[in-house]
């Protein structure tokens, strides 16, 4: 998808953001965008650190995947 110009490119991450990821992925991303910790997500989402660290880590698989369509 490199091909694409950045309006395209955005539209493109948009979609990944409302098809590919669940309610709380999509916190994290808002939070981590923001600036928010990972301890301070956990918090907010009542998970564990660890478990914060899985999803960000699942976020990144499934956009690496997205990607490479």
């Amino acid at each position: 998808m490199t091909h694409l110009s950045p309006e395209e490119r955005f539209l493109c991450a948009s979609q990944f953001l409302q098809t590919h990821l669940t309610s709380n992925e999509r916190v994290l991303v808002a939070a981590y965008s923001l600036g928010f910790s990972p301890s301070q997500v956990a918090a907010a989402l009542h998970v564990t650190a660890p478990a914060v660290t899985q999803m960000a880590r699942r976020i990144e698989r499934k956009a690496s995947r997205f990607w490479q369509q």
